[in-house]
């Protein structure tokens, strides 16, 4: 998590540091919106992986 105040450099800070990775060894994944719940969360890098999502189980019971 980086937080500061608004025209700190946290994009750019974090821009470089991906940059300096190794795509054959790093996936990186931008989630925007982190109010989507777990689910969602959970959804977004299945999909960035390239895989369907599995539908939801319901509960045992």
């Amino acid at each position: 998590m980086v937080t500061g105040e608004v025209g700190a450099g946290k994009t750019v800070s974090v821009r470089t540091c991906l940059d300096a990775l190794d795509p054959s060894k790093y996936s990186v994944i931008c989630i925007p919106n982190p109010m989507i719940g777990v689910r969602g969360i959970h959804e977004q890098i299945v999909n960035a992986f390239g895989q369907p999502p599995h539908p939801p189980t319901s509960a045992p019971g």
